[in-house]
Protein backbone atom coordinates (compact mmCIF):
# COMPACT_ATOMS: atom_id res chain seq x y z
CA UNK A 1 0.00 0.00 0.00
CA UNK A 2 2.97 2.18 0.90
CA UNK A 3 4.47 1.71 -2.40
CA UNK A 4 1.32 2.56 -4.49
CA UNK A 5 0.97 5.56 -2.44
CA UNK A 6 4.17 6.57 -3.36
CA UNK A 7 4.24 5.84 -7.11
CA UNK A 8 1.00 7.98 -7.03
CA UNK A 9 3.11 11.00 -5.91
CA UNK A 10 6.05 10.18 -8.23
CA UNK A 11 6.75 8.82 -11.51
CA UNK A 12 6.50 5.17 -11.51
CA UNK A 13 9.92 4.44 -13.24
CA UNK A 14 11.71 6.79 -9.87
CA UNK A 15 14.92 4.29 -8.77
CA UNK A 16 13.35 5.19 -5.53
CA UNK A 17 10.31 2.98 -6.63
CA UNK A 18 12.17 0.10 -8.43
CA UNK A 19 13.79 -0.07 -4.71
CA UNK A 20 10.78 -0.12 -2.54
CA UNK A 21 8.99 -2.82 -5.10
CA UNK A 22 12.27 -4.79 -5.37
CA UNK A 23 12.76 -4.49 -1.75
CA UNK A 24 9.07 -5.74 -1.44
CA UNK A 25 9.46 -8.67 -2.78
CA UNK A 26 12.74 -9.73 -1.13
CA UNK A 27 11.14 -9.15 2.50
CA UNK A 28 8.36 -11.40 1.63
CA UNK A 29 10.72 -14.05 0.14
CA UNK A 30 13.25 -14.07 3.12
CA UNK A 31 10.99 -15.08 6.29
CA UNK A 32 9.87 -18.14 3.95
CA UNK A 33 12.83 -19.49 2.80
CA UNK A 34 15.18 -18.33 5.85
CA UNK A 35 13.03 -18.48 8.96
CA UNK A 36 14.98 -21.48 10.63
CA UNK A 37 18.41 -19.41 10.54
CA UNK A 38 16.65 -16.30 11.76
CA UNK A 39 15.18 -18.00 14.60
CA UNK A 40 18.69 -19.22 15.56
CA UNK A 41 20.09 -15.98 14.64
CA UNK A 42 18.61 -12.58 13.94
CA UNK A 43 22.06 -11.70 12.73
CA UNK A 44 22.16 -14.47 9.97
CA UNK A 45 20.50 -11.28 7.88
CA UNK A 46 23.65 -9.39 7.78
CA UNK A 47 26.07 -11.70 6.31
CA UNK A 48 24.76 -15.34 6.32
CA UNK A 49 21.55 -14.94 4.28
CA UNK A 50 22.57 -12.24 1.35
CA UNK A 51 24.95 -14.59 -0.20
CA UNK A 52 22.06 -17.00 -1.27
CA UNK A 53 19.60 -14.89 -2.56
CA UNK A 54 19.52 -14.24 -6.39
CA UNK A 55 22.24 -11.70 -7.31
CA UNK A 56 19.66 -9.19 -8.87
CA UNK A 57 17.65 -8.95 -5.23
CA UNK A 58 18.37 -5.73 -3.27
CA UNK A 59 19.39 -7.90 -0.32
CA UNK A 60 22.49 -9.89 -1.83
CA UNK A 61 23.50 -6.29 -3.06
CA UNK A 62 23.03 -4.78 0.31
CA UNK A 63 26.74 -4.28 1.39
CA UNK A 64 27.37 -5.52 4.59
CA UNK A 65 31.00 -5.48 6.03
CA UNK A 66 30.33 -8.51 8.38
CA UNK A 67 30.07 -10.19 4.87
CA UNK A 68 32.02 -13.76 5.04
CA UNK A 69 29.97 -16.07 2.59
CA UNK A 70 30.58 -16.49 -0.96
CA UNK A 71 28.49 -18.90 -3.17
CA UNK A 72 30.14 -20.30 -6.10
CA UNK A 73 28.14 -22.08 -9.15
CA UNK A 74 24.91 -20.61 -11.07
CA UNK A 75 23.29 -18.48 -9.22
CA UNK A 76 19.90 -17.40 -9.68
CA UNK A 77 19.22 -13.34 -10.99
CA UNK A 78 15.37 -13.50 -9.65
CA UNK A 79 13.71 -14.97 -7.44
CA UNK A 80 11.71 -18.33 -8.60
CA UNK A 81 8.70 -19.21 -8.30
CA UNK A 82 9.36 -21.73 -5.49
CA UNK A 83 9.29 -20.20 -2.10
CA UNK A 84 9.75 -22.77 0.10
CA UNK A 85 10.78 -26.23 -0.12
CA UNK A 86 10.25 -29.28 2.68
CA UNK A 87 12.22 -32.60 1.81
CA UNK A 88 9.85 -35.10 4.39
CA UNK A 89 12.31 -37.71 4.91
CA UNK A 90 10.53 -40.08 7.76
CA UNK A 91 7.09 -40.48 4.94
CA UNK A 92 5.26 -38.92 1.62
CA UNK A 93 3.21 -36.27 1.74
CA UNK A 94 -0.94 -37.10 1.74
CA UNK A 95 -2.73 -34.60 2.68
CA UNK A 96 -2.83 -30.97 2.64
CA UNK A 97 -4.57 -28.21 4.80
CA UNK A 98 -4.66 -24.73 5.46
CA UNK A 99 -5.87 -23.25 9.08
CA UNK A 100 -5.94 -19.80 10.33
CA UNK A 101 -2.91 -19.30 11.27
CA UNK A 102 -0.80 -22.84 10.37
CA UNK A 103 -0.66 -25.19 7.81
CA UNK A 104 -1.16 -29.30 8.25
CA UNK A 105 0.93 -31.79 6.44
CA UNK A 106 -0.21 -35.14 6.55
CA UNK A 107 2.14 -38.12 5.73
CA UNK A 108 2.17 -41.65 4.90
CA UNK A 109 4.08 -43.07 7.98
CA UNK A 110 0.47 -41.06 10.33
CA UNK A 111 2.20 -38.15 11.20
CA UNK A 112 1.21 -34.85 10.47
CA UNK A 113 3.21 -31.97 10.86
CA UNK A 114 2.49 -28.01 11.55
CA UNK A 115 4.02 -25.30 10.27
CA UNK A 116 3.28 -21.19 10.88
CA UNK A 117 1.16 -20.34 7.71
CA UNK A 118 3.84 -17.19 7.00
CA UNK A 119 6.94 -18.35 8.09
CA UNK A 120 7.12 -22.10 7.30
CA UNK A 121 8.54 -22.78 10.78
CA UNK A 122 7.80 -26.01 11.64
CA UNK A 123 5.39 -25.81 14.95
CA UNK A 124 4.24 -29.27 16.11
CA UNK A 125 4.01 -33.09 14.85
CA UNK A 126 1.42 -34.95 15.81
CA UNK A 127 1.61 -38.78 15.92
CA UNK A 128 -2.32 -39.89 14.02
CA UNK A 129 -0.74 -43.83 14.52
CA UNK A 130 -1.51 -44.76 10.31
CA UNK A 131 -1.18 -43.17 6.79
CA UNK A 132 -3.47 -40.09 6.63
CA UNK A 133 -6.28 -39.50 4.31
CA UNK A 134 -7.42 -36.27 5.25
CA UNK A 135 -6.87 -33.29 7.37
CA UNK A 136 -9.24 -30.61 8.22
CA UNK A 137 -8.80 -27.12 10.61
CA UNK A 138 -12.00 -25.76 12.46
CA UNK A 139 -12.36 -22.41 11.73
CA UNK A 140 -11.42 -20.06 14.54
CA UNK A 141 -10.47 -22.85 17.39
CA UNK A 142 -7.71 -24.84 18.23
CA UNK A 143 -9.19 -27.79 16.46
CA UNK A 144 -7.82 -30.11 13.92
CA UNK A 145 -9.09 -33.55 12.61
CA UNK A 146 -6.92 -36.13 11.17
CA UNK A 147 -8.42 -38.97 9.14
CA UNK A 148 -7.07 -42.17 8.29
CA UNK A 149 -8.78 -45.41 6.79
CA UNK A 150 -9.27 -46.79 10.46
CA UNK A 151 -9.06 -43.46 13.06
CA UNK A 152 -10.10 -40.08 12.83
CA UNK A 153 -8.49 -38.00 15.19
CA UNK A 154 -9.93 -35.02 16.71
CA UNK A 155 -6.91 -32.81 18.08
CA UNK A 156 -6.41 -29.47 20.30
CA UNK A 157 -3.56 -28.92 17.97
CA UNK A 158 -1.82 -26.51 20.79
CA UNK A 159 -1.45 -28.83 23.51
CA UNK A 160 -1.03 -31.83 21.25
CA UNK A 161 -3.93 -33.68 23.13
CA UNK A 162 -6.69 -36.11 21.48
CA UNK A 163 -9.83 -34.58 22.24
CA UNK A 164 -12.04 -37.37 20.86
CA UNK A 165 -10.97 -40.78 18.86
CA UNK A 166 -13.65 -42.31 16.22
CA UNK A 167 -13.89 -45.07 13.72
CA UNK A 168 -13.33 -44.04 10.05
CA UNK A 169 -15.85 -44.67 7.84
CA UNK A 170 -15.47 -47.45 5.00
CA UNK A 171 -13.14 -45.76 2.35
CA UNK A 172 -13.37 -41.86 3.00
CA UNK A 173 -13.40 -39.72 0.19
CA UNK A 174 -13.48 -36.31 2.06
CA UNK A 175 -13.60 -34.92 5.55
CA UNK A 176 -14.59 -31.19 6.39
CA UNK A 177 -16.14 -29.90 9.73
CA UNK A 178 -19.03 -27.41 9.50
CA UNK A 179 -19.51 -25.66 12.65
CA UNK A 180 -19.53 -28.57 15.44
CA UNK A 181 -20.10 -31.06 12.85
CA UNK A 182 -17.24 -33.23 11.55
CA UNK A 183 -18.58 -34.61 7.99
CA UNK A 184 -16.71 -37.86 6.48
CA UNK A 185 -17.85 -38.81 2.95
CA UNK A 186 -17.48 -42.79 2.48
CA UNK A 187 -17.23 -44.93 -0.37
CA UNK A 188 -20.57 -46.71 0.65
CA UNK A 189 -22.65 -44.01 -0.72
CA UNK A 190 -23.02 -42.14 2.79
CA UNK A 191 -21.83 -39.18 4.68
CA UNK A 192 -20.43 -39.96 8.31
CA UNK A 193 -21.09 -37.17 10.86
CA UNK A 194 -20.90 -36.08 14.30
CA UNK A 195 -21.60 -33.74 16.92
CA UNK A 196 -18.39 -32.59 18.53
CA UNK A 197 -20.19 -29.97 20.43
CA UNK A 198 -23.20 -32.40 22.39
CA UNK A 199 -21.04 -34.85 23.63
CA UNK A 200 -17.84 -36.33 24.84
CA UNK A 201 -18.31 -39.03 22.84
CA UNK A 202 -20.07 -38.45 19.49
CA UNK A 203 -21.97 -41.18 17.98
CA UNK A 204 -21.75 -41.37 14.02
CA UNK A 205 -25.05 -40.77 11.91
CA UNK A 206 -25.20 -42.10 8.70
CA UNK A 207 -26.70 -40.18 5.81
CA UNK A 208 -26.79 -41.71 2.81
CA UNK A 209 -26.99 -40.45 -0.86
CA UNK A 210 -29.05 -41.42 -3.76
CA UNK A 211 -28.74 -40.44 -7.84
CA UNK A 212 -32.65 -39.86 -8.34
CA UNK A 213 -35.19 -38.10 -6.69
CA UNK A 214 -37.76 -41.38 -7.03
CA UNK A 215 -39.74 -43.15 -4.12
CA UNK A 216 -37.80 -46.11 -4.53
CA UNK A 217 -34.12 -45.18 -3.64
CA UNK A 218 -31.42 -47.11 -4.32
CA UNK A 219 -27.60 -46.74 -4.08
CA UNK A 220 -26.17 -45.44 -7.06
CA UNK A 221 -24.01 -48.42 -9.20
CA UNK A 222 -20.43 -48.24 -10.48
CA UNK A 223 -16.63 -47.46 -9.04
CA UNK A 224 -16.96 -43.96 -7.74
CA UNK A 225 -14.46 -41.87 -9.23
CA UNK A 226 -14.67 -38.81 -7.45
CA UNK A 227 -16.32 -36.76 -4.98
CA UNK A 228 -16.06 -33.46 -3.39
CA UNK A 229 -17.75 -31.80 0.18
CA UNK A 230 -18.84 -28.26 0.11
CA UNK A 231 -20.30 -27.04 3.13
CA UNK A 232 -20.55 -23.20 1.86
CA UNK A 233 -22.39 -24.38 -0.54
CA UNK A 234 -24.49 -27.16 1.60
CA UNK A 235 -23.56 -29.66 -1.82
CA UNK A 236 -22.19 -32.82 -2.71
CA UNK A 237 -20.81 -33.74 -5.61
CA UNK A 238 -19.77 -37.40 -6.63
CA UNK A 239 -19.34 -39.33 -10.02
CA UNK A 240 -19.26 -42.59 -11.29
CA UNK A 241 -17.55 -44.60 -13.68
CA UNK A 242 -20.35 -44.43 -17.13
CA UNK A 243 -23.03 -42.25 -15.09
CA UNK A 244 -23.47 -38.41 -14.26
CA UNK A 245 -22.22 -36.67 -11.94
CA UNK A 246 -25.08 -36.59 -8.99
CA UNK A 247 -25.59 -33.24 -7.19
CA UNK A 248 -27.10 -34.00 -3.31
CA UNK A 249 -28.30 -31.16 -1.00
CA UNK A 250 -26.76 -31.98 2.89
CA UNK A 251 -28.51 -29.92 4.47
CA UNK A 252 -31.96 -31.12 3.00
CA UNK A 253 -30.94 -34.82 2.64
CA UNK A 254 -32.09 -34.32 -1.01
CA UNK A 255 -31.50 -35.10 -4.66
CA UNK A 256 -30.40 -31.95 -6.18
CA UNK A 257 -29.56 -32.94 -9.97
CA UNK A 258 -27.16 -34.27 -12.19
CA UNK A 259 -24.68 -32.61 -14.92
CA UNK A 260 -21.45 -33.06 -16.83
CA UNK A 261 -19.77 -31.54 -19.45
CA UNK A 262 -21.52 -31.88 -23.11
CA UNK A 263 -20.90 -33.58 -25.90
CA UNK A 264 -20.95 -32.95 -29.77
CA UNK A 265 -24.46 -33.92 -30.07
CA UNK A 266 -25.77 -31.91 -26.40
CA UNK A 267 -26.25 -34.90 -24.45
CA UNK A 268 -23.91 -34.83 -21.24
CA UNK A 269 -21.27 -36.74 -20.64
CA UNK A 270 -20.78 -39.86 -18.86
CA UNK A 271 -17.02 -39.97 -19.50
CA UNK A 272 -14.68 -40.68 -16.56
CA UNK A 273 -13.97 -37.65 -14.12
CA UNK A 274 -10.67 -37.66 -11.71
CA UNK A 275 -11.48 -34.58 -9.59
CA UNK A 276 -14.16 -32.03 -8.70
CA UNK A 277 -13.83 -29.04 -7.01
CA UNK A 278 -16.92 -26.66 -5.84
CA UNK A 279 -16.46 -22.88 -5.82
CA UNK A 280 -16.17 -22.00 -1.68
CA UNK A 281 -18.38 -18.91 -2.35
CA UNK A 282 -21.33 -19.79 -0.99
CA UNK A 283 -22.63 -16.67 -3.48
CA UNK A 284 -20.99 -18.76 -6.94
CA UNK A 285 -22.60 -21.95 -7.59
CA UNK A 286 -20.46 -23.15 -10.01
CA UNK A 287 -18.65 -26.71 -10.17
CA UNK A 288 -15.30 -27.41 -11.50
CA UNK A 289 -14.52 -31.27 -13.15
CA UNK A 290 -11.44 -32.90 -14.61
CA UNK A 291 -11.98 -35.29 -16.97
CA UNK A 292 -9.37 -38.24 -17.16
CA UNK A 293 -9.89 -37.89 -21.40
CA UNK A 294 -7.76 -34.79 -20.14
CA UNK A 295 -10.46 -31.98 -20.55
CA UNK A 296 -11.06 -29.35 -17.85
CA UNK A 297 -14.89 -28.06 -17.47
CA UNK A 298 -16.48 -25.05 -15.60
CA UNK A 299 -20.22 -26.08 -15.13
CA UNK A 300 -23.11 -24.57 -13.54
CA UNK A 301 -24.05 -27.73 -11.97
CA UNK A 302 -27.93 -26.99 -10.97
CA UNK A 303 -28.17 -25.67 -14.35
CA UNK A 304 -26.67 -28.41 -15.45
CA UNK A 305 -25.24 -25.93 -18.47
CA UNK A 306 -21.44 -26.25 -19.34
CA UNK A 307 -19.44 -22.71 -19.35
CA UNK A 308 -16.04 -23.61 -20.26
CA UNK A 309 -14.24 -26.30 -21.59
CA UNK A 310 -10.88 -27.40 -22.83
CA UNK A 311 -8.34 -29.82 -22.59
CA UNK A 312 -5.99 -29.28 -19.48
CA UNK A 313 -4.67 -32.95 -18.82
CA UNK A 314 -5.20 -32.22 -15.05
CA UNK A 315 -5.82 -34.43 -12.04
CA UNK A 316 -6.23 -32.30 -8.67
CA UNK A 317 -7.96 -29.32 -8.33
CA UNK A 318 -7.81 -27.16 -5.34
CA UNK A 319 -9.79 -23.40 -5.03
CA UNK A 320 -8.75 -20.66 -2.83
CA UNK A 321 -10.90 -20.46 -0.08
CA UNK A 322 -12.42 -17.31 -0.98
CA UNK A 323 -13.37 -18.83 -4.51
CA UNK A 324 -11.65 -16.55 -6.81
CA UNK A 325 -8.97 -19.00 -8.09
CA UNK A 326 -8.54 -22.63 -9.15
CA UNK A 327 -4.96 -24.42 -8.88
CA UNK A 328 -4.76 -27.75 -11.38
CA UNK A 329 -2.39 -30.04 -11.65
CA UNK A 330 -1.16 -32.65 -13.51
CA UNK A 331 1.29 -35.66 -13.92
CA UNK A 332 4.04 -33.57 -15.35
CA UNK A 333 4.17 -31.32 -12.30
CA UNK A 334 3.07 -28.52 -13.81
CA UNK A 335 0.16 -25.91 -11.83
CA UNK A 336 -1.81 -24.08 -13.35
CA UNK A 337 -3.62 -21.34 -11.79
CA UNK A 338 -7.49 -19.90 -13.08
CA UNK A 339 -10.05 -17.27 -11.97
CA UNK A 340 -12.60 -19.99 -11.35
CA UNK A 341 -15.70 -17.97 -12.52
CA UNK A 342 -14.03 -17.47 -16.20
CA UNK A 343 -11.48 -19.91 -16.28
CA UNK A 344 -9.49 -17.32 -17.31
CA UNK A 345 -5.37 -18.77 -16.63
CA UNK A 346 -3.25 -16.52 -15.07
CA UNK A 347 -0.13 -18.41 -14.15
Amino acid sequence: MYVNACAVERLPLDPRIKALRQWTTDLARIPAMFANALAVSLLAIYSLIPPFCPIDSMVYNTRSLGRRLAVLGAPNKQWDDRLLCIDFRQGQPRALCYGDDFLALGLSSGDVVLYYAITYQEYKVLEHGEAIKFVAFKAKTDLLATCGMKLVKVWDFRSGQVVHSLASPLRPMGMEFDADMLLIASSNNYVATWDLGRSSRPESVRRPWYETDTPNRTPPRGALCALTLSTNQGMLAVAYSGRLIVLWDMEEDAYAGSCGKKLSNGDTSTHVVVALAFNPNPDISLLAVAYLDGDLALLDPFADKQLECFRANCQTLAPSPDGRLLAAGGANGIIHVYEFDTFKLLY
